[in-house]
């Protein structure tokens, strides 16, 4: 009985192997169909031939997605596997992909690349440069709606979109709704919900402007 003993102090004592990241992403829901595995940042899965494409996945480490080429858009993070990517309003919308670190590695090196130098000058103060960050006017009437699964009488936006814009869920997801379906050539919403997380540069459409913080709006079924 010693050698078995010894055997398990020595496995117990053994230091786990740091597993690699990396995230496996599969065209359909429940780890199904067509896959595809990344191990290092890709600004575009069409180079993979995935993009757009992911249903589920399996994540390994931590990974930012995001639905748009070069991680532009409003970017999530995943952490363990994802049986179905469209609770999070994923489906089939992933466009590039990189580990946390990576993206956290290079908000680091734009900050420091748009700091500017340390002089005596007192010129410019950060009230000044916040307010010309701040949101804009916009014509809402020149935005052309994104693409969404249309039916007879209605259509499905996962991820409703103005000019290429995610829009604000404003004062009330539902009034949202109803103003991203007008937009859209519709009556009303008859569904409206919104993202969990808060993203920046959002199309308020209450107030006809671009820039502002809010929760996006998702999964809005327009009808006529």
């Amino acid at each position: 009985m010693r050698i078995p003993i010894m055997v398990a102090a020595l496995l117990a004592s053994t230091p786990a192997l740091a597993q690699s990241s990396a995230i496996t992403f599969y065209e359909l829901p429940f780890f199904a169909g067509r896959s595809v595995t990344v191990t290092a940042a890709t600004p575009d899965l069409a180079t993979v031939g995935f993009a757009r494409r992911a249903q589920s996945a399996r994540v390994s480490g931590s990974w930012q997605v995001c639905p748009e080429t070069k991680y532009a858009g409003t970017c999530q993070t995943l952490t363990g596997d994802q049986r179905a990517l469209a609770i999070f309003g994923l489906g089939g919308v992933i466009s590039s992909v990189r580990t946390t670190a990576d993206a956290t590695k290079a908000s680091e090196d734009a900050a420091k690349a748009t700091t500017p130098a340390t002089t005596t000058s007192t010129a410019t103060t950060p009230a000044a440069g916040a307010a010309a960050t701040g949101p804009t006017k916009v014509d809402l009437s020149a935005l052309d709606a994104g693409r969404g699964t249309v039916g007879q009488d209605v259509a499905f936006f996962a991820v409703p979109k103005l000019g290429g814009s995610e829009v604000s869920t404003g004062t009330t997801d539902k009034t949202a709704g109803d103003a991203f379906c007008k937009a859209a050539g519709y009556t009303s919403s008859l569904h409206a919900s919104r993202a969990r997380v808060q993203a920046s540069n959002l199309i308020d459409m209450a107030a006809a402007t671009k820039g502002v913080r809010s929760y996006p709006l998702r999964d809005v079924l327009c009808t006529r």
